[in-house]
Parts: structure tokens; C-alpha cells; sequence
């Protein structure tokens, strides 16, 4: 562009108004304005008092760029005034039509407007999209960083293809593997070696498979079914299988030889818990079976067989065992009848008891004789009586 001077700049004009004392000769610092007196250049530079224009080296001295000396020292109240003349340049500018390259580090103190995209080294801002052309890409704040997303979704995408979601769906926290079948694995690091802890298997309806054990605390329970039904815990000295709705049996199953879900064992829970094996039983130690000890017994007797498979009776007026509804086929034990203190107690039975060749039981006579009938379940409604063992006493 065209211009008069030096070079393709603007000029500035800079005034330092000083009022002198009696006999000061040296002017710095602060004018009356507070404007504090510098100049690059004595070339630049008029000196006036009391508005008459000094001359340079005669009646002045310039040469520190922040002070004037006269040579003469000036009358109390003179005007000494300093105007400093200095050219700024717009040649190293950024042309706001063709655009170009700042070399520097730039400040703004405003806002920023690019639509047409930012480029920051391999780094691109665009609309909405943020892209790295290559490598990686570090957050680092000194604080926490917060992914606020109103449309309440954030998106895992690789090369494009949507792989996972991290979503909100009425306030509930939701992890969501994108392709079919594709698990949700929990991994860490046992000892310097990648492990996985926790696999969902995804294609089998989000089955957990754990990569070790299962580890909870003192009553802390493993719960099954829709409504806890059934819970698995330790009391800290105990283990219990506990089955929480009412006369729901407890089942073991197992695989024999390919024949699956074979039921090996039934806890019948509305019979007090009442084992029913498959087959036979073999114990490591001997099977003590539940006794019904019954000090008083007159008039009529029914007896449980569920609730107990022996029977010690202790007869305190005539008895008559009435027919059982509790008996269940192939049980077997022992009734002992006891006579008290007065003796003569005497049996009868109902007649869904048989005994051999249809006798009729006939107990000792003694007071406080012992004396003991075996008895097997054939059927329903059929509890079969050995002959009486009579008499027991001590035999030593």
C-alpha cells in the first residue's frame, strides 16, 4: 500500500507534559498525567519549554530513553514538554481473506468461531466430530472427567462398527454388548498376568461364568428362583440348603451312566423333611432311628409313623393300638411296651394289625416288665407284629 515515511506503518503520537520546579533540570517518570516518559529514538523526539522547541545537544541531552536533561535549569512553574513520535507496522499480519500461519503462541481473550473445522497438529475439530488421524488420545485433567450426554447413551464404536453402549434407562445403569453373541468380560491382573474374572455369555442369555470361586461372607446367601425359593449359605460354622417355600422338597439328581437327572435323594418337606432314596443307602456309621418314648399310655393309641420308626411305650391303663394313617411300606423297627407299677396292663389292636396265624398279643403281667413286638409295613394299611420278645430283665 502506499505510504509516506520509513516504512509501511501508522504513526503514534506520544506527550509528556512535566511542570518544573526552581532550577530543575532532569525530567522522568510520571508526567502530571502519570504518563511515565520513554522514547526509542532521540530522531523522534521534541523537547518544548514553556512551549518554545528546544534544540537537541544545545539545550538538551536525550540519550538514556527514559529521561531529558536540559542544559539550563528552568524557572519554577516553566512547562517542559516532551513529544515522542513512533511508528507501529501491520506488515507481519494474517490475511483475514486468503488465511495463512501464525509462528508464534497467540492469546485471545475471546471466542473462537471456525466453521469450517480446527487443525491441531494430526488432531481435527469439525461440527461434531472429533477425529485423530493417527496414535492415540490422552485426556488429562487435574480434576474428574465428566461424560454428560443428554440424549443419555454413550456410544463404543471400532472402525465404525458400534460394538458396546453405556446407556441410562429410567435412571438404571446399563452395560450393553452391540454384536450378537459377543460377551462382556471383567479382566485384571493376578500377579502380572491378564485374568479374566467375570465372563457374560451373551449368547447364552448372559450366563456368569467365573474364572475362580464365588466367595461370599458369614450369611451372605447364594438365592435361587424368581422369588429367593431356595438359598445356599454358611452361618460362619454351619452350612445350610434351605428351601424357603412351604412343603417344596428339597431334590438331589445326578447322571448314572448317561441317565440324566437321575433323582437320587428326595427331602420330603412336607413330611418333615422325610428321606426317600432312589435305591439303598449305605452309611459309614451306624443309623440311629428316631424313638417315641411315651411314659403314659391308657385308653386309646394312635401311633406316628412318620414322625418316628420305634416305639417305647409305657402302658398305664389298658391300650389299644388304633389303625395308623402314617405307616409307609417297607418300614420296620420295634414297639417295647412297659407295664407300670401296678402291671396287668392289657393290649389290643386294631385291625389293620396282624400278627402270626391271627393271635392275639398277650403281654407280661409283672408291674414294670419289659417286653418287646417287632414289626415290618407291608402295605398300606397293613403293619404286620412279630411275636413278643417278654420279660426282659437284667441278665447279669
Amino acid at each position: 500500500m502506499p505510504y509516506i515515511g520509513r516504512g509501511p506503518g501508522f504513526g503514534v503520537r506520544s506527550r509528556f507534559i512535566y511542570t518544573a520546579t526552581a532550577n530543575q533540570t532532569s525530567f522522568s517518570g510520571n508526567d502530571g498525567a502519570g504518563i511515565t516518559l520513554a522514547y526509542t529514538d532521540t530522531l523522534y523526539l521534541d523537547v518544548y519549554q514553556n512551549g518554545v522547541l528546544l534544540v537537541p545537544a544545545t539545550d538538551y541531552a536525550a540519550t538514556t530513553g527514559t529521561s531529558v536533561v536540559l542544559v539550563q535549569g528552568a524557572s519554577a512553574d516553566d512547562t517542559v514538554e516532551m513529544v515522542v513520535y513512533d511508528i507501529f507496522s501491520v506488515a507481519d499480519a494474517v490475511s483475514a481473506k486468503d488465511g495463512g500461519t501464525f509462528n508464534g503462541a497467540i492469546s485471545v481473550t475471546g471466542k473462537i468461531t471456525a466453521d469450517a473445522g480446527i487443525d491441531i497438529d494430526n488432531f481435527n475439530i469439525d461440527g461434531t466430530t472429533i477425529a485423530l488421524s493417527s496414535g492415540n488420545l490422552t485426556l488429562d485433567v487435574a480434576g474428574n472427567i465428566d461424560l454428560d450426554a443428554d440424549g443419555g447413551q454413550v456410544s463404543i464404536s471400532d472402525g465404525g462398527v458400534e460394538i458396546g453402549y453405556l446407556y441410562n434407562s429410567s435412571s438404571d445403569f446399563i452395560i450393553q454388548s452391540a454384536v450378537s453373541d459377543k460377551d462382556i468380560k471383567i479382566q485384571g491382573n493376578d500377579g502380572g498376568s491378564t485374568v479374566t474374572a467375570l465372563t457374560l455369555d451373551m449368547s447364552a442369555a448372559g450366563r456368569a461364568n467365573f474364572g475362580n470361586d464365588i466367595g461370599l461372607s458369614d450369611n451372605r446367601a447364594i438365592r435361587l428362583g424368581t422369588g429367593d425359593d431356595s438359598a445356599i449359605f454358611n452361618d460362619g460354622s454351619n452350612l445350610y440348603i434351605k428351601n424357603a417355600t412351604s412343603n417344596q422338597d428339597i431334590i438331589f439328581q445326578g447322571n448314572d451312566d448317561g441317565s440324566a437327572n437321575l433323582t437320587v435323594l428326595t427331602l420330603d418337606m412336607s413330611n418333615a423333611g422325610q428321606a426317600a432314596f432312589n435305591k439303598g443307602a449305605t452309611f459309614g456309621a451306624s443309623v440311629t432311628a428316631e424313638t417315641d418314648t411315651d411314659t403314659s399310655n391308657s385308653g386309646n393309641v394312635t401311633l406316628d409313623y412318620a414322625a418316628h420308626q420305634n416305639f417305647v411305650l409305657t402302658l398305664t391303663g389298658n391300650t389299644t393300638l388304633v389303625n395308623p394313617t402314617t405307616e409307609v411300606v417297607g418300614q420296620s423297627g420295634f414297639i417295647s411296651f412297659i407295664q407300670d407299677g401296678t402291671g396287668s396292663r392289657v393290649l389290643s389292636v386294631g385291625n389293620q394289625y396282624f400278627c402270626a396265624g391271627g393271635a392275639v398279643i398277650v403281654l407280661s403281667t409283672a408291674a414294670n416288665s419289659i417286653d418287646i413286638v417287632p414289626y415290618v409295613v407291608i402295605a398300606a394299611g397293613k403293619v404286620c407284629l412279630g411275636a413278643p420278645q417278654l420279660a426282659f430283665a437284667d441278665a447279669s
